[in-house]
């Protein structure tokens, strides 16, 4: 394969159509591997590109330890969404990694709603 080639697959890899078919085919295991290979940041944009539901579904696949970086990435209005929405459990856990000036400013974007 040339790199013009490689560079166009690349470029085409859609990974919201990746994620909603790896979740349709219920392949939690790849859904887990994708998401441990990606970076907070990805990690959010992905989240603020699915529909609030699938937010949900995909979140309980975020290694615990990257939750709350993807937390604080999040555009204030979905990670809101995203907050009321999930398990009491799981916000726990995703708050209990953060430093206290970034929890501080979570309850103030929630605060603001």
């Amino acid at each position: 394969m040339t790199s013009s080639t490689s560079t166009r697959h690349e470029a085409e890899f859609d990974p919201i159509a990746f994620i909603m078919d790896l979740h349709e085919r219920d392949d939690s295991q790849s859904i887990r591997e994708f998401l441990q290979a990606q970076d907070e940041v990805e990690v959010a944009h992905l989240l603020e590109s699915l529909p609030p539901q699938e937010r949900q579904y995909i979140w309980e696949f975020i290694p615990a330890a990257c939750q709350a970086d993807v937390l604080e990435e999040l555009d204030d209005g979905v990670r809101n969404n995203l907050l009321e929405t999930l398990p009491e459990a799981s916000v726990i856990s995703a708050i209990s990694e953060m430093e206290v000036s970034e929890l501080v400013d979570l309850l103030d974007s929630v605060s603001n709603k």
